[in-house]
Protein backbone atom coordinates (compact mmCIF):
# COMPACT_ATOMS: atom_id res chain seq x y z
CA UNK A 1 0.00 0.00 0.00
CA UNK A 2 1.25 3.30 -1.17
CA UNK A 3 1.39 6.17 1.75
CA UNK A 4 1.94 9.54 1.58
CA UNK A 5 4.81 11.17 3.81
CA UNK A 6 3.59 12.39 7.16
CA UNK A 7 5.40 15.83 6.69
CA UNK A 8 4.15 15.80 2.70
CA UNK A 9 1.55 19.17 2.31
CA UNK A 10 -1.20 17.15 1.39
CA UNK A 11 -1.00 15.93 5.02
CA UNK A 12 -1.20 19.56 6.40
CA UNK A 13 -3.71 20.54 4.02
CA UNK A 14 -5.94 17.55 5.63
CA UNK A 15 -4.88 18.10 9.13
CA UNK A 16 -6.08 22.24 8.08
CA UNK A 17 -9.09 21.01 6.52
CA UNK A 18 -10.22 18.13 9.17
CA UNK A 19 -9.65 21.31 11.66
CA UNK A 20 -12.01 23.65 10.50
CA UNK A 21 -14.61 20.78 9.58
CA UNK A 22 -14.69 19.95 13.32
CA UNK A 23 -14.68 23.83 14.48
CA UNK A 24 -17.25 24.71 12.29
CA UNK A 25 -19.72 21.57 12.90
CA UNK A 26 -21.48 20.34 15.63
CA UNK A 27 -19.75 17.20 15.41
CA UNK A 28 -16.95 16.81 17.67
CA UNK A 29 -14.44 14.03 17.54
CA UNK A 30 -11.55 12.63 19.64
CA UNK A 31 -8.17 13.09 18.60
CA UNK A 32 -8.15 9.38 17.49
CA UNK A 33 -10.64 9.94 15.01
CA UNK A 34 -9.42 12.71 13.76
CA UNK A 35 -6.08 11.25 13.03
CA UNK A 36 -7.78 8.06 11.47
CA UNK A 37 -9.69 10.66 8.93
CA UNK A 38 -7.09 12.11 8.06
CA UNK A 39 -4.04 9.32 7.80
CA UNK A 40 -6.59 6.20 7.47
CA UNK A 41 -8.59 7.48 5.21
CA UNK A 42 -8.00 10.75 3.58
CA UNK A 43 -4.09 9.85 2.88
CA UNK A 44 -4.71 6.58 1.84
CA UNK A 45 -7.29 7.03 -0.58
CA UNK A 46 -5.09 9.97 -2.26
CA UNK A 47 -3.15 7.11 -3.90
CA UNK A 48 -5.90 5.05 -6.32
CA UNK A 49 -4.32 2.09 -6.15
CA UNK A 50 -5.49 2.00 -2.60
CA UNK A 51 -8.79 3.30 -2.92
CA UNK A 52 -9.74 0.24 -6.06
CA UNK A 53 -7.04 -2.29 -4.09
CA UNK A 54 -9.25 -5.04 -4.18
CA UNK A 55 -9.63 -6.67 -7.97
CA UNK A 56 -11.40 -9.59 -9.25
CA UNK A 57 -10.03 -12.48 -10.95
CA UNK A 58 -9.12 -10.67 -13.97
CA UNK A 59 -7.13 -8.21 -12.34
CA UNK A 60 -10.19 -5.27 -13.10
CA UNK A 61 -10.90 -2.84 -9.60
CA UNK A 62 -14.06 -3.15 -7.81
CA UNK A 63 -15.69 -0.49 -7.26
CA UNK A 64 -19.03 -1.82 -5.54
CA UNK A 65 -19.27 -2.86 -1.62
CA UNK A 66 -21.16 -6.75 -2.59
CA UNK A 67 -18.53 -7.61 -5.07
CA UNK A 68 -15.60 -6.18 -2.46
CA UNK A 69 -17.03 -8.35 -0.20
CA UNK A 70 -17.31 -11.40 -2.49
CA UNK A 71 -13.77 -10.92 -3.41
CA UNK A 72 -12.44 -10.12 -0.38
CA UNK A 73 -13.49 -13.32 0.64
CA UNK A 74 -10.98 -15.11 -1.93
CA UNK A 75 -7.99 -12.92 -1.12
CA UNK A 76 -5.02 -15.41 -0.12
CA UNK A 77 -4.16 -15.19 4.07
CA UNK A 78 -2.71 -17.36 6.60
CA UNK A 79 -4.85 -15.56 9.21
CA UNK A 80 -8.62 -15.45 8.47
CA UNK A 81 -9.17 -13.23 11.18
CA UNK A 82 -7.00 -10.90 10.22
CA UNK A 83 -8.47 -11.12 6.05
CA UNK A 84 -12.01 -10.30 7.99
CA UNK A 85 -10.44 -6.93 10.21
CA UNK A 86 -8.72 -5.47 7.24
CA UNK A 87 -11.55 -6.28 4.70
CA UNK A 88 -14.13 -4.58 6.83
CA UNK A 89 -12.08 -2.02 7.69
CA UNK A 90 -11.62 -1.07 4.05
CA UNK A 91 -14.95 -1.49 3.35
CA UNK A 92 -15.95 0.92 6.27
CA UNK A 93 -13.13 3.41 5.15
CA UNK A 94 -14.32 3.44 1.27
CA UNK A 95 -17.77 3.81 2.06
CA UNK A 96 -17.07 6.76 4.56
CA UNK A 97 -15.02 8.48 1.68
CA UNK A 98 -17.25 8.18 -1.06
CA UNK A 99 -20.18 9.00 1.04
CA UNK A 100 -18.38 12.45 2.51
CA UNK A 101 -16.51 13.19 -0.09
CA UNK A 102 -17.99 12.01 -3.27
CA UNK A 103 -21.88 11.19 -3.09
CA UNK A 104 -22.22 12.41 -6.19
CA UNK A 105 -20.25 9.05 -7.64
CA UNK A 106 -23.39 7.09 -6.37
CA UNK A 107 -25.78 8.18 -8.88
CA UNK A 108 -23.95 5.17 -10.78
CA UNK A 109 -25.96 2.67 -8.49
CA UNK A 110 -29.50 1.73 -9.57
CA UNK A 111 -31.06 -1.25 -8.32
CA UNK A 112 -30.93 -4.54 -10.47
CA UNK A 113 -27.83 -2.73 -12.63
CA UNK A 114 -24.75 -4.20 -11.15
CA UNK A 115 -23.94 -6.46 -7.95
CA UNK A 116 -24.81 -3.43 -5.26
CA UNK A 117 -28.51 -3.85 -5.19
CA UNK A 118 -29.03 -1.55 -2.21
CA UNK A 119 -29.72 -5.02 -0.22
CA UNK A 120 -28.24 -5.58 3.05
CA UNK A 121 -28.87 -8.84 5.53
CA UNK A 122 -29.41 -6.39 9.07
CA UNK A 123 -29.75 -9.44 11.70
CA UNK A 124 -31.69 -12.24 10.01
CA UNK A 125 -33.38 -9.28 7.73
CA UNK A 126 -33.06 -8.41 4.15
CA UNK A 127 -33.43 -4.84 4.10
CA UNK A 128 -33.69 -2.82 0.73
CA UNK A 129 -32.36 0.82 0.58
CA UNK A 130 -33.82 3.39 -1.57
CA UNK A 131 -31.21 5.51 -1.72
CA UNK A 132 -27.80 4.57 -2.54
CA UNK A 133 -25.73 6.87 0.23
CA UNK A 134 -28.17 5.09 2.84
CA UNK A 135 -26.81 2.18 1.62
CA UNK A 136 -23.15 3.39 1.40
CA UNK A 137 -24.05 4.10 5.17
CA UNK A 138 -25.34 1.32 6.84
CA UNK A 139 -22.31 -0.56 4.86
CA UNK A 140 -19.80 1.26 6.32
CA UNK A 141 -21.64 1.31 9.96
CA UNK A 142 -21.65 -2.17 9.59
CA UNK A 143 -18.20 -2.67 8.77
CA UNK A 144 -17.12 -0.54 11.49
CA UNK A 145 -18.87 -2.27 14.15
CA UNK A 146 -17.81 -5.61 12.93
CA UNK A 147 -13.63 -3.87 13.16
CA UNK A 148 -14.82 -3.22 16.42
CA UNK A 149 -15.43 -6.38 17.71
CA UNK A 150 -12.62 -7.95 17.19
CA UNK A 151 -10.37 -5.85 19.29
CA UNK A 152 -13.14 -6.31 22.06
CA UNK A 153 -10.51 -7.63 24.77
CA UNK A 154 -7.55 -7.38 22.80
CA UNK A 155 -7.21 -3.53 21.99
CA UNK A 156 -8.90 -1.13 23.99
CA UNK A 157 -8.19 2.10 21.95
CA UNK A 158 -8.77 0.55 18.69
CA UNK A 159 -12.63 -0.50 20.18
CA UNK A 160 -13.64 2.48 20.94
CA UNK A 161 -12.11 4.40 17.68
CA UNK A 162 -14.14 1.26 15.72
CA UNK A 163 -17.39 1.54 18.24
CA UNK A 164 -17.29 5.33 17.47
CA UNK A 165 -16.87 5.16 13.78
CA UNK A 166 -19.58 2.97 13.80
CA UNK A 167 -22.08 4.40 16.13
CA UNK A 168 -22.10 8.05 14.88
CA UNK A 169 -21.15 6.91 10.95
CA UNK A 170 -23.72 9.17 9.52
CA UNK A 171 -22.34 11.81 11.63
CA UNK A 172 -18.67 11.30 10.53
CA UNK A 173 -20.10 11.13 6.58
CA UNK A 174 -21.46 14.61 7.68
CA UNK A 175 -18.26 15.67 8.93
CA UNK A 176 -16.23 14.41 5.28
CA UNK A 177 -18.77 16.59 3.33
CA UNK A 178 -17.51 19.79 5.47
CA UNK A 179 -13.92 18.73 4.95
CA UNK A 180 -14.66 18.71 1.52
CA UNK A 181 -16.16 22.14 1.75
CA UNK A 182 -12.33 22.94 2.83
CA UNK A 183 -10.32 21.25 0.26
CA UNK A 184 -12.19 22.52 -2.67
CA UNK A 185 -9.88 24.77 -3.02
CA UNK A 186 -6.93 22.33 -3.45
CA UNK A 187 -5.86 21.43 -7.56
CA UNK A 188 -4.89 17.97 -6.12
CA UNK A 189 -8.45 17.70 -4.60
CA UNK A 190 -9.66 18.26 -7.99
CA UNK A 191 -7.62 16.04 -9.55
CA UNK A 192 -9.13 13.04 -7.30
CA UNK A 193 -12.50 14.15 -7.71
CA UNK A 194 -12.27 13.87 -11.78
CA UNK A 195 -10.96 10.53 -11.28
CA UNK A 196 -13.27 9.13 -9.04
CA UNK A 197 -16.66 11.17 -10.38
CA UNK A 198 -15.74 10.93 -14.22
Amino acid sequence: MKRIPRDHPLIKLFRWAIDRAVYTSSTQCSTDVESYLCDEVLAKFVHIDNLYMIRDSAGRKVTEIAEMLMEGERIPSSDPTLREIMLHQYIGDYALFIAGLFPESLKRIRRGANRDYLLMTLDSIVVPFESPLDYYIERGRSSYGKVSKFYVGLDGRKFMLFSDLSSRFRSYVQLMSLIRFYLESSPRFQEIRRIITG
